[in-house]
């Protein structure tokens, strides 16, 4: 006899339960408790601590494409199985329309389910549909007046829908949002498209051109100063490839090196990339001259500690008093913690909670994680050890369901790691990710 839904005890402390419990799929962390059904009416409630159960719009992925398994158990996972559950009892069809989005689906979900003439929107334009059903975003306005306001334009014109959400109202966008694959986007990454759309009027005539707007090249063209720096070749080049979903994204690797550039205080003008082999080449380049000032401040360092510590020895030989001595100024270093991980380690994925430990790091893999302790701070990324099934070093970023997601998982020299490696730490990820992937 299964225990009643309010009374699902947690796992652990950090690790999130799931389970399928009276009809309703049950998500229950340290401070909430979530419940999503689909009948008789779809319903998404949350209770937080000392509040009653309310309705929420949840950003989780509830549906992953038939082609993106989870990570493999030994044992029948009871996430897997609740997730499955609750996919069992959405109508086919509307779960086709909404598993290629990586978040947000439940808006367009329950804009279909309200309103079936929505149905025909999201068939003929996907992104279009998907923009309007989470037009809170683009709206700024209550994710339950978005809903009413949703369902009122969805049997609007596809042009007059873009001019509602703030794109340009032409066919050619109308086009454009078409060519725009599901996987590539969320609905953050698509207002800042609209912004770029009317900071730059000649990207428009940029995204006409291209074939398809692939996750690959969607990172590269939204950004003002990306795009600048990719060739119509590489575009051109990228449209005809396929994505892979767990492949570090290019558009993270130029950002990665373009900050590095600023760091280093480069001056040198870089020239458009033709090839990902020039982007990588660049980033490489600059991580190497990194690591060389690295190792010179290391060594500045460690000479001052010396010279320091020569000076104490020679007062104590002529005899001045230790407590004067202690009142010397010890060598500054940054021992201030970063703020908790949002993942707890295990023994062979061990989280560096301080500054010093990405210098550390970033010595001994040989590797520039050390300029990514201002963005620890501030929240954006986090940095581990991993130890095994082979040395590494994992950053994990925020993503735009909530969870934490690998972001980078690079071998010594940021050399590639193998698929063991790759599997070790999903597996690991997919245990804390209230997402179904």
């Amino acid at each position: 006899m299964p225990e009643p839904a309010d009374q699902i005890q947690p796992l652990s402390l950090d690790a999130p339960q799931f389970a399928w419990q009276d009809g309703a799929l049950h998500i229950q962390t340290l401070l909430s408790h979530m419940r999503i059904r689909w009948k008789p009416t779809p319903l998404a409630e949350e209770q937080l601590p000392f509040r009653p159960w309310a309705a929420f719009h949840p950003e989780i992925r509830l549906f992953r494409p038939p082609e993106s398994p989870p990570p493999a158990t030994a044992q029948p996972d009871p996430k897997q199985q609740a997730f499955d559950a609750f996919r069992a009892e959405v109508p086919a069809d509307l779960v086709t329309l909404v598993d290629p989005f990586a978040s947000h689906q439940w808006a367009l979900l329950t804009l279909m389910a309200s309103h079936p003439p929505a149905i025909d929107l999201a068939r003929s334009n996907p992104i279009l549909a998907y923009c309007l059903a989470n037009n809170d975003i683009f709206r700024n306005v209550n994710p339950g007046i978005a809903a009413e306001q949703a369902v009122w334009y969805s049997n609007r014109k596809q042009r007059a829908i873009l001019k509602w959400l703030g794109f340009p109202d032409t066919e050619s966008m109308v086009r454009t949002m078409r060519k725009i694959q599901p996987e590539a986007v969320d609905p953050m990454s698509l207002r800042s498209l609209r912004i770029a759309l009317s900071t730059d009027p000649s990207l428009s005539r940029r995204l006409a051109h291209l074939p398809c707007i692939n996750r690959t090249m969607f990172g590269l063209l939204v950004n003002n100063r990306l795009r600048l720096l990719v060739s119509p070749k590489l575009m051109t080049r990228l449209a005809e490839s396929t994505d892979e979903p767990m492949a570090e994204l290019p558009s993270d690797r130029l950002i990665e090196a373009l900050r590095l550039y600023t760091m280093l205080a480069m001056t040198h003008p870089i020239q458009p990339f033709d090839s990902l082999d020039q982007i990588d080449r660049f980033l490489n380049d600059l991580d190497v001259e990194y690591q060389a000032r690295q190792q010179r401040r290391l060594e500045e360092e460690q000479l001052q500690q010396q010279r320091r510590a020569e000076y104490i020895a020679e007062q104590h030989r002529r005899g001045v008093p230790a407590r004067r001595l202690r009142r010397l100024k010890p060598i500054a270093t940054d021992e201030t913690p970063f703020p908790p991980p949002p993942i707890p380690g295990t023994p062979d994925i061990i989280p560096l909670c301080r500054p010093v430990d990405l210098t550390t790091e970033g010595i001994e893999q040989k590797n520039c994680v050390g300029c990514f302790i201002s963005m620890v701070q501030a929240g954006n990324v986090y940095i581990y050890r991993v130890l095994a099934p082979e040395r590494a070093t994992l950053s994990i970023s925020r993503c735009p369901d909530g969870s934490w997601r690998r972001n980078q998982l690079r071998g010594t020299r940021n050399k590639p790691i193998h698929k063991a490696t790759i599997t070790a730490v999903e597996s690991w990820l997919f245990k804390y990710r209230l997402s179904i992937n």
